[in-house]
């Protein structure tokens, strides 16, 4: 009787920890945050009051790009990633920080926004 017990509180633990853990969706790693960020845009000097000025990222703009770090509420099912990028366009390069931020769905990781992760301006390496 008490063997019987255990093997289904086994099997009902397995179950649950399946359900919990077994189906959730991995973090988006740098490489797909490559991939996400391609059309997004962003202003990198200024600010919405002043002006400033946008990028909008192309597939072969992003010379580097690092995650620097990232804030995961699984309760909420988001994710915010802070990631140091370098950017390529023409005679204009630019780095700088971003935070880039997640919702998480049945499909999977969403990119929500991308914006500066701080107040300060990307530094301006050639060009503009």
């Amino acid at each position: 009787m008490k063997k019987s017990n255990f093997r289904l509180f086994i099997t009902a633990f397995l179950f649950v920890s399946t359900l919990l853990f077994g189906c959730s969706k991995p973090l988006p790693n740098a490489s797909q945050i490559k991939e996400d960020v391609v059309g997004q845009k962003f202003r990198y000097t200024g600010d919405f009051w002043f002006g400033g000025l946008d990028w909008v990222i192309k597939e072969n703009d992003i010379n580097e790009l690092e995650i620097i770090e990232r804030f995961t509420n699984k309760e909420k099912k988001t994710d915010k990633v802070i990631v140091s990028i370098k950017l390529i366009s023409g005679n204009t390069a630019i780095k700088g920080k971003v935070a880039i931020y997640y919702q998480l769905f049945e499909q999977g990781w969403k990119l929500e926004k991308i914006e500066r992760a701080t107040e300060a301006n990307f530094e301006i390496l050639s060009g503009r």
